[in-house]
């Protein structure tokens, strides 16, 4: 994990104390200044932060590079494009087509170098990045209403902080499904890992739900 196990808490609290610069930027500058930053910013953590993996960039998982992506999707907004407009299987298509071409660098990269395959997949490589954008694309032109899912979702935050809690993480759930990997036949390893995670996924969401309960009443008590 990068910076500890909750480097993205940190990560995201810093973008949203700095979202309102950032969006202050975004709507009060032309078009061409945010392109012309973006262009910058994206060529500078491609050098920087992927080719070298500086640590100003940290891989991408840094403040910096979460503020490049939310200007980013904050111009995208904005400022719409033809190439935004394709049909979400369009989409879809580019970002499959996009993660195998990655897929076959790293396999490629991994026999000239151990951390080859490493390097490819990265917060900050401009594959991930881009295929990333056409899977969002994807998403936001699918239209969905559910409310168990948006029940799940609101809790859905937990399930990051339960998976990747210190002292369960890795004795409780990665070493775990190492041992499965190493004893099993690949079927039973798979069957396993994925009963696995749905429960300790459901039991993050009930856990979560029960301290929404007690939140409110603690703060009704109060108010």
């Amino acid at each position: 994990m990068k910076s500890g196990d909750y480097w993205f808490v940190r990560a995201y609290l810093l973008l949203y104390i700095f979202s309102p610069i950032l969006n202050a930027f975004v709507e009060n500058s032309h078009q061409q200044l945010i392109k012309n930053t973006l262009i910058s910013f994206y060529i500078m953590q491609t050098v920087f932060g992927f080719y070298n993996s500086d640590v100003w960039f940290s891989e991408g998982y840094s403040p910096l590079s979460f503020m490049g992506l939310y200007v980013l999707g904050r111009y995208m907004k904005l400022y719409p494009n033809k190439w935004m407009e394709n049909k979400p299987i369009i989409d879809i298509v580019i970002f499959f087509t996009i993660s195998a071409f990655t897929t076959v660098c790293a396999l490629a990269l991994t026999s000239l170098f151990p951390k080859g395959a490493t390097i490819m997949f990265l917060y900050s490589s401009p594959f991930v990045i881009t295929a990333s954008i056409f899977l969002f694309l994807s998403f936001t032109k699918i239209t969905m209403h559910s409310r168990v899912i948006n029940w799940i979702a609101t809790s859905s935050f937990a399930a990051y902080l339960v998976h990747c809690f210190p002292y369960f993480f890795q004795p409780y759930y990665l070493d775990l499904i190492k041992h499965w990997y190493d004893t099993k036949h690949l079927i039973i390893f798979f069957m396993l890992s994925f009963c696995y995670i749905i429960v300790i996924f459901t039991l993050s969401i009930i856990l979560d739900k029960v301290r929404i309960i007690v939140w409110n009443r603690f703060v009704n008590m109060f108010l």
